[in-house]
């Protein structure tokens, strides 16, 4: 893609009605000279305003197919939603099988990884001190809007990739262990929206990129329906069970979970008004919190071509007939040796050393090996982890977006967000740049936390130098 502008404007056809300005979550459009604008910074790549637009002047952006056949061994990654789309579907292996038909090598169903994430899900709620209610990070439109608006529900996030990344990780595994060469392997996922457009094309899983390119399902649907209308006898290829597939609409994942106590909801003005009703502590009650800012879940996506609530319907019914059930992390990892899942910090301890994935190389320097090397102060300490990389920002939705996990985090903000981001992006350590020391709501949650946070006098250049030397990042 030339651009991570997902969600684009064609000013010609936009007539000024202010339809779009008014659905917008994160008042990201403006109207100057009687035509819409969108403010980038702002935007949350929800699609709401491609939806709302009454003269079709917004339209999202997505890679070619073309791009696929630049690729010697190609991966194709469908989304639950996907199999929703298509009229008297009883059996998932004829999407499979039209994938594979139209020149794809492998497809790894999203659906098992979303089975994956369920289970880790459950020990993590288990085992983590996470304030209730817990809210959902499958939908990164969600994860936008609170980290854009509603800062005080940060804590309440769950710190786990959402399944197409996981997805990813785990086809480019399977095949770099079939002996294929890394640079002839293409791993696309098909999304139903530009916000999993734009997040997985920011997004790198591990500081690796596993993602080659986003596909528009709307575009692979009409490719597959010929190819599934050849299909007589599919072979039983699917490996996603029910619960999987039931990702795919709204309340899928809360009830994977097995949870009595939860609640979803979806649609931009619903996820709007109960994140505001959660700000206000009335939710305080329930455990876990489903969001999804299209309506009826990934079923109501732009980039779908069917009715959300009738795919929804034949979702319902396709998981039904499915007899396959849940891969949890333990079965799949003998599969597949150990699947990484990024835990959030309650359990990350026992979890992680039981699912993540080895990493090659080795040697990195500890947070506390730094200190000692570098001289840096120490204002609050936490687990002493290695230090993979590097990372430079003061932007909140860029770091969020696009520093690496175990990173050395350099800033000069020293507000309580920042505990926050950290949180999230799973960085190694924090360094106060240019003398900046946190002020006492960073320093309180940072102890509580258990997040390294370090101070220098230099600037962020050469604090930069100073981390990359000594860490060899």
């Amino acid at each position: 893609m030339a651009t991570l502008k997902t969600v684009v404007l064609d000013s010609e056809k936009c007539i000024g009605c202010i339809t779009c300005m008014r659905r917008c979550p994160t008042e990201a459009i403006r109207i100057e000279n009687g035509k819409a604008k969108i403010l980038y910074d702002k935007c949350i790549n929800c699609g709401e305003c491609v939806r709302s637009c009454k003269g079709g002047a917004k339209r999202p952006v997505y890679d070619s197919f073309d791009l696929v056949a630049s690729y010697n061994y190609k991966i194709a990654l469908p989304s639950p939603s996907l199999f929703g789309q298509f009229n008297n579907l009883d059996d998932p292996n004829y999407v499979i099988e039209g994938l594979l038909a139209l020149g794809f090598d492998e497809v790894f169903e999203v659906g098992l990884a979303a089975e994956l994430v369920t289970d880790c899900t459950k020990k993590v709620m288990q085992k983590s001190t996470l304030p209730r209610p817990v809210i959902s990070t499958a939908c990164p439109a969600v994860a936008e809007l609170i980290l854009l608006r509603f800062h005080e529900l940060t804590d309440h996030m769950l710190n786990l990739y959402a399944p197409a990344k996981i997805a990813a990780k785990l086809a480019k595994k399977q095949a770099l262990e079939k002996g294929i060469p890394a640079d002839d392997i293409g791993i696309f996922f098909i999304s139903p929206c530009p916000a999993k457009v734009y997040s997985l094309h920011k997004e790198e899983v591990s500081n690796e990129k596993y993602i080659s390119g986003v596909l528009s399902q709307s575009d692979v649907y009409f490719r597959l329906v010929e190819k599934m209308n050849k299909i007589k006898n599919p072979r039983k290829l699917g490996k996603c069970g029910y619960s999987g597939i039931g990702w795919g609409s709204s309340g899928g994942e809360s009830n994977s979970l097995g949870l009595g106590n939860y609640i979803h909801c979806s649609g931009v003005r619903n996820v709007l008004g109960l994140l505001k009703e959660m700000s206000d502590g009335k939710l305080d009650g329930a455990d876990f919190v489903e969001l999804n800012m299209c309506p009826g879940g990934c079923v109501g996506g732009v980039l779908n071509v069917e009715n959300p609530f009738i795919a929804r319907n034949r979702m319902r019914q396709l998981a039904e007939k499915m007899k396959i059930p849940p891969a949890t992390m333990e079965e799949y990892g003998r599969r597949v040796r150990r699947a990484h899942l990024p835990l959030s910090r309650g359990g990350r301890g026992a979890i992680r050393r039981q699912a993540q994935l080895c990493k090659a190389g080795g040697g990195q320097m500890k947070v506390s090996e730094l200190v000692q090397a570098s001289g840096f102060a120490v204002f609050c300490r936490g687990e002493d982890r290695e230090i993979e990389s590097g990372y430079s920002g003061d932007f909140l939705s860029n770091i969020i977006s696009r520093a690496p996990e175990g990173c050395c985090w350099l800033t000069v903000m020293n507000n309580v967000n920042v505990a926050a981001v950290a949180t999230l992006i799973d960085c190694a350590c924090i360094l106060l740049c240019e003398g900046t020391e946190p002020d006492e709501p960073l320093f309180q949650r940072a102890n509580q936390q258990g997040i390294w946070v370090l101070g220098t006098n230099q600037n962020v250049f050469e604090a930069g130098k100073t981390v990359a030397k000594l860490c060899n990042v």
